[in-house]
Formats: structure tokens, sequence, C-alpha cells
């Protein structure tokens, strides 16, 4: 009997010693354990529909949004063209979750630099117009109407078989087609500024022809 008493002692006096170990262990020697990683974005694979467009057309910018960090992350996904901000979406991810994200625009014609600020993701695409216009206010009356009068035939020919080979020529588009805009200016640099004027508030002008130049260059776009 007084044996069985000293091996239940010596049992209950290793365990005594195994759990003030472990809790020595735990209170002195482990490691805490490391806070989650944050969760953070990664954008790749910037993509645009097209590098060429007509005026009009939808362009869309798409790219490629990952959390890369262990927690849930919400943030702005923004969109820039020509460094002024277009449009901004709202992303939420959970750890390891990846989503494209897609802007669609339609802008006047220009040529423009995509970027995706905060990151090194950049492209670029044009619009361009269907139509371009060309202003001719030359002096078909008073001094000089002889030689302008010769000119704006040459004009008016030019442009008309430009046309007829199908306009200006743009790669994997097709031709932008040329609109002449006639008027006589008698040579007279107030006349012209009336001419200008009403064509300005009518047509996005691409070229001009008229005398006066330094009298309608404020109002040349």
């Amino acid at each position: 009997m007084a044996i069985k008493k000293s091996y239940i002692i010596g049992i209950a006096v290793i365990i005594i010693v195994i759990v003030a170990a472990v809790s020595v262990y735990y209170i002195f020697y482990k490691p805490e354990e490391a806070e989650p990683v944050p969760g953070e974005f990664e954008l790749s694979g910037l993509t645009i529909s097209s590098s060429k467009v007509w005026e009009g057309e939808f362009v869309t910018i798409s790219v490629d949004v990952a959390n890369i960090g262990e927690t849930n992350v919400t943030g702005p996904i923004t969109l820039s063209l020509n460094d002024v901000t277009e449009d901004t979406e709202e992303v939420t991810l959970v750890p390891g979750e990846t989503k494209t994200v897609t802007f669609t625009v339609t802008k006047s014609a220009k040529k423009y630099d995509v970027t995706i600020p905060g990151t090194t993701l950049t492209g670029t695409f044009t619009v361009y117009p269907e139509t371009i216009y060309i202003g001719a206010a030359i002096c078909l009356t008073g001094p000089w109407a002889g030689p302008a009068a010769d000119a704006s035939l040459g004009i008016r020919d030019y442009w008309t078989l430009v046309n007829e080979r199908g306009g200006i020529p743009v790669e994997g588009l097709g031709g932008i087609n040329v609109t002449l805009l006639e008027a006589d200016n008698a040579y007279d640099p107030d006349t012209s500024l009336t001419i200008v004027t009403g064509w300005l508030a009518e047509y996005p002008l691409s070229v001009l022809f008229t005398c006066g130049t330094h009298v309608v260059a404020a109002l040349y776009p």
C-alpha cells in the first residue's frame, strides 16, 4: 500500500514539474505571434482596348488589382488621362483576391497619356476626328484678288482630291474627311476677324488661311 502511495505521489510530482515547465515557457520564452501583414494593393496588366479610335467611340481601360496582404483592404483605384483624374473606383479585396477594374471613356480628338497614379503603369491612345475643318478667309475681291483667287482654286482642288482618295489616312482606321470653309475678306483684317470668329463658334478649325493673322491669332485654337 505504501508503494502504491509513493507511486502516485511520484506521478503527481512529475505532472506538477511538467505543468510548471510549460507555464515558465509560455510566460518567458514563447515568442509572440506575428501580426498579420496589412492588406495592400498590387496593380498590374494595364490594357487599352484600342490605340486609335474615332471621336465618339468608346475606349476601355482595364487594370488588374490584387491584395498581397493578409487582411482585407479597401481603397480607390484612379485613372488619369494627360495627368488629369478621369475616374475613380472604390475596391475591396480579401487576402489573395484579384479583380479587374475597368474604366470606359469617350474623349474629344487628341492624344491621351494613360496613367494609374501611384504605379508605373502607363499607356496611350489617340482619338481622331472623322472630319477636320480648314478655314480660308482670303481676298477674293480688293487688292491681290487675282492671285488669291488662283490660290483659292488650288486649295479647293487639292482637298477635293484628298477626299476623293479616301481622306487623310489614319492607319488602322481609314481616312479623315476634309471640309473646306471659304470666305472673302477683301484683304481686310477686321473682316477676317469677323469671319474667323463666326467659324470658331461653329467649327473646330484645324488649319486657317487668312490675312491679318496677327489680328485673329488670339482667337485661333
